[in-house]
């Protein structure tokens, strides 16, 4: 049995949550942290696709800086090279 003392301490408490959360009883405070939990859910996984989209993202950004610097150095060993046909 719980002494009557425990009891009021948690109905106290209890009754704190339900006006810091809105919630009018027990149900719609479940019902309430439910959807609240789903949304958080839904959210993490969204979060977490955005960051393997960013990730590809930049891998194809580091290689297309690749692509550019092998491109330029081309340009310049062609440069180099009609350069000593002209002198």
């Amino acid at each position: 049995m719980i002494p009557e003392a425990k009891l009021k301490e948690y109905q106290e408490a209890f009754d704190r949550i339900l006006k810091a959360t809105g919630a009018k009883n027990i149900d719609e405070l479940i019902s309430n942290f439910i959807e609240a939990e789903e949304r958080n859910f839904t959210l993490s996984k969204y979060v977490n696709e955005l960051t393997q989209e960013n990730e590809s993202l930049d891998d194809q950004i580091a290689k297309i800086k690749k692509q550019i610097e092998w491109y330029r150095n081309q340009g310049l060993g062609e440069d180099n090279e009609r350069k000593k046909l002209q002198k």
